[in-house]
């Protein structure tokens, strides 16, 4: 339970910069838990490509792209037919 507290990311509006002020190094979740995933690349808005994950039951995590399971995630994903 601690450790949830610590990952928990925090996601701000607008349009004019970054949409994740946090990221996570892992899934940390079943996958099937996820309704979907939005992939943002860099904009002048925001240098970094942003990953948001959408769960069923309501919520969002922002994944670092640069962490290499989050990596391994995205490889399997786009070699599924």
């Amino acid at each position: 339970q601690q450790q949830q507290a610590n990952i928990i990311t925090c996601i701000v509006g607008g349009s004019s910069k970054c949409l994740c002020k946090k990221t996570r190094d892992n899934l940390g979740i079943n996958p099937r838990q996820i309704q979907n995933m939005e992939i943002f690349p860099p904009s002048n808005f925001c240098d970094k490509m942003e990953i948001i994950i959408n769960l069923k039951r309501g919520g969002q995590y922002c994944l670092n792209p640069d962490a290499q399971k989050i990596r391994d995630i995205l490889k399997k994903m786009a070699n599924k037919p």
